[in-house]
Parts: structure tokens; sequence; C-alpha cells
């Protein structure tokens, strides 16, 4: 598996998983223009909030394998956004896998057939800016799922994981200046 700097040569390589995380936060907040954002809030990789308050869940999978058994691992997840009723998950708006270049062609037909509500970004290598953020990509627009915006407690939760977000990753690059 592959790992990268960030931020400055000072910095130890983190995650790559982690890295696409970063990456997709920057391109769904300075890009798409987003208001709020998280990292692994919700049972979700990246949850972030747009301008209608409509959520978009991304899901970051370095493997096929791993986008395979998605499906497997989050059947009723999966279920209730093809239509299934209400659940505990978040009442996302739109959901996208985020997977990295050289997977794209296998992720597209894998998405088509098990996932067809489901979007596709692919984050292509290279040194990430995150305020100009082009390593993500989008190739396959996800569906809207028509449900009722979030209540306001949503609101609150995704935002307790936005400071959850920023003091993980403040702690990871403290422990990487070390």
């Amino acid at each position: 598996m592959k790992k990268y700097q960030i931020y400055s040569e000072l910095v130890e390589p983190i995650i790559y998983a982690d890295q696409i995380k970063i990456a997709t936060l920057a391109y769904w907040r300075y890009i798409k223009q987003h208001l709020v954002g998280a990292i692994e809030c919700k049972n979700a990789d990246v949850l972030t909030i747009n301008r209608s308050f409509m959520i978009t869940e991304s899901e970051v999978k370095v493997t096929i394998s791993d986008m395979q058994r998605e499906l497997k691992t989050k059947q009723y997840k999966h279920w209730m956004m093809n239509g299934g009723s209400p659940s505990i998950y978040p009442k996302a708006n739109y959901f996208y896998f985020v997977v990295p270049e050289d997977l794209a062609q296998k992720s597209m037909e894998v998405c088509n057939e098990r996932y067809p509500y489901a979007g596709l970004l692919i984050f292509r290598d290279g040194e990430i800016d995150i305020y100009k953020p082009q390593n993500i990509v989008c190739v396959k627009l996800a569906r809207r799922f028509k449900r009722e915006k979030p209540d306001s407690g949503e609101l609150l939760e995704i935002a307790y994981g936005v400071s959850n977000t920023a003091t993980r990753y403040i702690s990871k690059y403290l422990e990487a200046m070390k």
C-alpha cells in the first residue's frame, strides 16, 4: 500500500486512506463549496453538508474487494439508500465511493452493477493542496435520494464530527512532528 507525505517534508507520511479522506473533504469543501464536512463521522468516511442542507456521504475504498464487501458489511445501510425505510444511518441525500485512479475502470463496473445509486470519485496521486484540491475527479454523479433535510439534531452530530476531525488530524500532525 502506498504512503504519501502531506503539508511539508517535515511531516511523516500518513496512511493512504487518510490521504484520500483529506483530499475528499477538501474537494467537497473548496471545489463544491459545501459548508460543513467531517471525516469518520456517523459511520461514514466523509460526511458533508451543502448550502441546501443536503448531506453527502463519501466512502473511501482502496481495493476492489473492499468496495464489493461494502454491500455485505453495511447491507442495511445500502438497502435503505436504495429505497428502504429510514434507519440509524445518516439521512444522506447523496452517496459516493472514492477510489484510487488505478481502480477507476473496475470500480465503475462494480458501482454500476451493485450500487446504481452511488456516485464515483477518483483520487489522482500527487501532492495535496487542500485549498486547490485537484486530486479528486468526479466520474459518475450520485443519484439523489428523496429524503428530508437533516433535522437540527443530525446537524449538531455532524458539527460535533467536525471538531473530532480537527482534533484527530491535529494530533496526527503533532505526533509526526516529534
